[in-house]
């Protein structure tokens, strides 16, 4: 069997860097691209993705986001940004959920995972 490791030449796993913050909104930054970001607080959180102009994520870029705290991450555009998932669901199913943007170019992000 062979395995492609994503981002890495030499067949070792890439590592993440995870942000963390306990605030009830955040907006993505360049940062982020390519890492998770997790949200650690008890209330609801609006996680805001940025439109391309504001924050130039490289096409194919992937985002992971993680519900760490008991407070449900609901993931909105900004003006202009399309969010594509499945059943239109825009927010995580509960506490540990995980859920994944992928950048497609155009301000287009699909949106999959753990979502409820």
């Amino acid at each position: 069997m062979t395995v492609n490791v994503i981002g890495s030449a030499s067949g070792t796993a890439a590592v993440l860097a995870t942000r963390s913050y306990s605030g009830i909104t955040d907006t993505l930054v360049i940062g982020d691209a390519n890492n998770r970001v997790e949200s650690t607080g008890s209330s609801s959180v609006t996680e805001t993705i940025p439109t391309n102009a504001s924050v130039a994520f490289p096409v194919d870029t992937l985002i992971e986001l993680s519900q760490y705290g008991s407070g449900q991450v609901e993931i909105v555009g900004a003006a202009g940004v399309t969010i594509d998932s499945p059943g239109g669901l825009v927010h995580t199913r509960t506490q540990f959920s995980t859920v994944g943007l992928f950048y497609r170019g155009s301000n287009v992000w699909i949106l999959s995972g753990d979502l409820g």
